[in-house]
């Protein structure tokens, strides 16, 4: 493996997981928006970085095994699949969104089938390096951009606009990091490596927080990682159930007191500690198990299959967006929205644009997050003024919309965040957005033509990461040569 091909794909890896994290932003205060926003031409700019990294290493390859070694080269194959399935993702995604409107977000089939393909690629190059030792340095690095792409599903739930209840936070957490542990451990031979990435993945993530906050976006929490990463190097030659229940404990001693103490969005109680932890512990017991370097008794195929399929199915249930990326379809008429946010309660205030107010009928005022919907009431007032009222009923992100009918009795909206005050000695906070109002895109298709869709996407990205995970890692076997006993 070419270096240029190590250093080509952390080069796009880190670009691509700061224009995600700038595009959760992004979505959280702009809206939609359009295609070749600023967040998603850094996206997808570092996967075509990162797969031309991939294209080298082909050429390389090919001078010297030909095209029949390329197409034999799993680590290879694995890589080039995962970059040009991300590329193929983001036109899947704005598809998507143009006929379905509210989905999902993050965990939508397009966005997963975009995460899977860059964990691919970043497995497959891991995978590749990892047959060299002169490479050490740049596997490592590597690896922070693989844990960087394993984690991008619970982003939501550390950008404080949750999609799912709190209790999937763990699983989903404790999943993306074992996978990237064990994948780890077994590229990069050697003690305390896991808690080398996680360290160098911590400064990345404090990098983008700080560049973020300048740019005045909210970023996400910074997860407190370190702490799992040493058990986890620390239990290292340990059975998989008691290094599985090793690594999620010390992950909620260090996750829970941050989360409820520092941060002002999500939280862990005693459900999410309790069932999330142990649901955590059995798919990490299965992740360490199939593919950690053990010789304990494994759970069986058919055990592993069950608990994870379980998992996944209950945590993909939902599928109607929950609060976040309205699904913007065509603007109608520009609104200028203020709002008095309380504790326990927002007013807002949405000027419209003249002459266009003067055909639309007040609905209700409405706020979401994370699955609770409430509903206020919406009234006209002098000229192009509508004033309206919803209460708040828990502490983090939530998103307010003003809801219209037209004349022909098409649905309007138009939406800005709020984050209620921590205490009520507070004044209300003042929260300003001008804004369109629009027709929420995809209302006339079917459900039906949007679950075969998202089982067909979800199929395949499921077909591409385990591939993925069956790469082989670690220096190639030797090979006997002629002459040898």
């Amino acid at each position: 493996m070419p270096t240029a091909t190590l250093a080509l794909t952390v080069t796009g890896g880190v670009l691509a997981l700061f224009g995600t994290y700038w595009d959760e932003s992004w979505h959280s205060y702009v809206g939609r928006d359009s295609f070749f926003s600023p967040p998603h031409l850094a996206l997808y700019a570092g996967v075509v970085v990162a797969l031309a990294g991939v294209g080298w290493w082909a050429l390389a390859v090919r001078r010297v095994a030909g095209w029949g070694g390329v197409l034999q080269n799993r680590p290879l194959l694995a890589a080039a699949a995962g970059g040009a399935t991300t590329l193929v993702a983001g036109p899947i995604d704005e598809a998507w969104h143009a006929l379905f409107g509210r989905d999902a977000v993050l965990w939508s089939p397009p966005h997963m089938l975009g995460v899977i393909g860059m964990i691919a690629l970043a497995a497959g190059v891991l995978a590749g390096g990892s047959r060299t030792r002169h490479h050490r340095g740049w596997s490592l690095a590597l690896g922070v951009g693989l844990l960087g792409a394993a984690l991008v599903p619970v982003m939501e739930y550390e950008a404080d606009v949750p999609q799912f209840a709190a209790l999937w936070y763990v699983p989903a957490l404790v999943g993306g990091a074992v996978f990237t542990f064990g994948l780890v451990e077994r590229a990069l031979p050697g003690r305390w490596v896991v808690t080398q990435i996680a360290a160098a993945y911590t400064l990345l993530r404090i990098a983008i927080l700080g560049t973020l906050t300048v740019q005045g976006f909210a970023a996400a929490f910074v997860p407190p990682l370190l702490v799992p990463a040493v058990v986890f190097d620390r239990a290292r030659g340990w059975r998989p159930g008691p290094r599985a229940t090793a690594l999620v404990a010390s992950l909620l001693v260090a996750y829970a007191p941050a989360m409820n103490v520092g941060y002002r969005g999500l939280r862990l109680g005693p459900l999410e500690v309790i069932v999330g932890g142990a649901l955590a512990i059995l798919l990490a017991w299965v992740f360490l198990a199939r593919t950690g370097r053990t010789t304990a008794a494994r759970p069986s195929s058919r055990a592993g299959t069950v608990v994870l399929s379980l998992v996944v199915l209950a945590a993909l249930a939902p599928t109607a967006a929950l609060a976040h990326d309205p699904g913007q379809g065509d603007p109608v008429v520009p609104v200028s929205l203020r709002a008095e946010v309380s504790t326990d309660e927002v007013e807002v205030r949405g000027t419209l644009a003249r002459p266009n107010c003067g055909t639309l009928e007040p609905v209700a005022t409405v706020a979401r997050r994370a699955g609770r919907t409430h509903t206020g009431p919406l009234t006209a007032g002098d000229g192009c003024v509508f004033e309206g009222s919803v209460p708040l009923d828990e502490p983090g992100r939530w998103f307010v919309y003003l809801e219209f009918t037209d004349s022909e009795g098409e649905v309007l909206e138009a939406w800005l965040p709020v984050t209620p005050a921590e205490t009520a000695s507070l004044q209300p906070a003042t929260e300003q957005k001008d804004v369109w109002a629009y027709h929420p895109a995809g209302a006339e298709v079917r459900r039906a033509t949007q679950a075969i869709s998202g089982v067909l996407l979800y199929s395949i990205a499921a077909l591409l990461l385990g591939y993925a995970i069956r790469t082989p890692f670690g220096p190639e076997p030797a090979r006997d040569r002629p002459g040898d006993g």
